[in-house]
């Protein structure tokens, strides 16, 4: 529960006291409540988050005139009142389109789908500032070492094994040259894209904004179709694989900055990336072990 110094600052900021204070979320780097039912208080427990939240925040602030993400009305980096990063910003009214996906009609998700290619294009084409890198291939290279470099400390793979995740990295700058760059939201899933009682939809969680290849915005959503209810809390609404291969056949025919030769390749790259970051911690699990040792194969043909 926020302490009685952020309660009277928050109190302070929106001109008007506090009735009630909801947690929403408690995760291992963010606590968040909504307040008064129309605030949302976003609360960084973990410090070494403290930089992507500035950035996020920043994000948001200088582009508040983008109706379609959250609009924030105050922060604190300082800790000096506070020992932790926070920041409010004003609730969006909508439920999350993981739930309301399967409720819909076809011409609905159409149509909630050319909106949503419509407003990442607003952010890809966004103007970016100092925090974010300009070298988009040198960022996604470092990252992948990262990862190796923490798997081969680990020492949890054979040297063959280690060999050819370096096979893997030599093809990533020709797989990605042409490919257009651009701000991306970095973890776009169905839970952080709200749709209201119109069908208008809100993109919210900018916690992963960066620069980076346009088309790895995609990732989240295509992953989605291994496990569509990874996210989904209500047990009555049941989403199923069928769902997202349409909506990336979908996005792969209308996204005009998409490659189409090289788009499922790519697509299959970052699924690479993103096992590669898992593997450490789940060595034994036999998709991640799949998606780098089999099906990558294709990558390298």
């Amino acid at each position: 529960m926020p302490n009685e110094i952020v309660i009277q600052i928050i109190e302070k900021n929106i001109n008007e006291k506090i009735t009630s204070i909801k947690q929403i979320t408690s995760g291992y780097s963010r606590m968040i409540y909504q307040i008064n039912d129309k605030y949302i208080l976003k609360i960084v427990t973990n410090p070494i988050k403290d930089n992507s939240t500035i950035k996020e925040v920043e994000f948001l602030l200088n582009n508040d005139t983008l109706e379609f993400i959250p609009k924030v009305i105050f922060s604190d980096f300082t800790k000096k009142s506070f020992p932790y990063v926070y920041y409010l910003e004003r609730k969006i009214n909508g439920e999350s389109l993981l739930l309301k996906w399967p409720l819909l009609k076809e011409s609905e998700k159409q149509q909630i789908l050319v909106q949503l290619l419509e407003k990442l294009d607003k952010i890809h084409s966004l103007d970016y500032n100092s925090h974010f890198d300009d070298n988009c291939l040198d960022l996604l290279l470092k990252e992948y070492d990262n990862y190796l470099n923490k798997i081969i400390d680990s020492n949890i793979l054979n040297k063959e094994k280690i060999h050819y995740l370096y096979e893997l990295k030599n093809i990533i700058p020709n797989l990605l040259e042409g490919a257009k760059t651009g701000l991306i939201h970095g973890d776009l899933h169905f839970n952080n894209i709200l749709v209201n009682d119109d069908n208008k939809i809100s993109i919210i969680d900018f916690e992963k904004i960066k620069r980076s290849f346009v088309e790895r915005e995609l990732d989240p959503i295509n992953r989605m179709s291994r496990n569509p209810n990874s996210f989904n809390t209500n047990s009555k609404i049941i989403l199923t694989a069928y769902d997202f291969r349409n909506i990336m056949n979908f996005i792969k025919n209308n996204f005009e900055v998409i490659n189409g030769d090289k788009f499922d390749d790519r697509l299959l790259l970052f699924d690479c990336l993103n096992s590669l970051m898992w593997l450490e911690k789940y060595p034994k699990y036999e998709l991640y072990n799949d998606i780098l040792f089999n099906k990558s194969k294709k990558l390298l043909r």
